[in-house]
């Protein structure tokens, strides 16, 4: 998995309801229980913001992070 402003372009490019899945699909990967995971409006939008305003050091700590989470 690559996490780049390519890809925050594209999650940004979605709807709400893909946005939604892809948050879901990551979430459940991870092992969260996605049962009562809801998002309303205000969510999403706050979820696009930091989406839009990520810089390249927060993406790069993103990646570590999904790293150091998958070697546990």
């Amino acid at each position: 998995m690559m996490l780049d402003r390519n890809a925050l372009e594209r999650l940004l490019s979605l709807d709400d309801a893909a946005l939604t899945a892809v948050i879901r699909q990551l979430a459940a990967g991870a092992g969260v229980n996605t049962a009562n995971l809801n998002f309303g409006k205000a969510e999403l939008d706050n979820i696009r913001r930091a989406l839009s305003l990520a810089t390249e050091g927060d993406t790069s700590l993103a990646m570590d992070i999904i790293k150091n989470f998958k070697k546990q």
